[in-house]
């Protein structure tokens, strides 16, 4: 009795290894009705039958997997069935998004002028910096440079105690 249980018990062990590896090493395609955590649940669960209904039941043959339908982005067929377009359709929506982002365009320089007409500074207040830019500059620096020489004059009367030449 002890020899057929011994016997027994090394048959299911060969059998549970077995299922685990090739449950381990089966592409996804081919393993059917459950996922694959289940499966290795059966299989340990259950030491005797689990090996067998994944054998039996859990795994397809190659063949059947071949023939498995493919679904979403890897069927070369998905998305085939939407209508060609054309390309004279194609270059006239260009044609029409163009003409629509040129009148966009108008709209926005129309607006542009508009709020320029309507604010205070509108005396032309490009034209005014463009030519009299340099000019008011060079004011400017001839007037600081006078600020300068007199600031130079006034601390030097007071070093002298407001005695010129001395």
């Amino acid at each position: 009795m002890p020899r057929i249980l011994l016997g027994g018990a090394l048959i299911a062990l060969v059998a549970l290894v077995y299922a685990l590896f090739d449950l381990s090493f089966t592409d996804r395609s081919r393993i059917r009705r459950l996922n694959r955590p289940l499966w290795f649940l059966i299989v340990i669960v259950l030491p005797i039958v689990g090996p067998l209904l994944w054998v039996m039941w859990g795994k397809r043959s190659a063949s059947a997997a071949a023939e498995a339908p493919v679904r979403g982005d890897d069927d070369p067929r998905f998305g085939s069935s939407a209508p060609a377009i054309s390309t004279e359709e194609t270059d006239q929506r260009i044609r029409e998004i163009e003409e629509q982002l040129e009148a966009l365009e108008a709209e926005e320089a129309a607006e542009r002028e508009r709020l320029a007409a309507e604010s205070p500074e509108s005396d032309e207040p490009d034209a005014r910096h463009d030519e009299e830019a340099p000019a008011a500059a060079d004011e400017a620096a001839e007037a600081d440079a006078a600020a300068d020489t007199d600031d130079d004059a006034q601390r030097t009367d007071r070093g002298n105690g407001g005695q010129l030449g001395a």
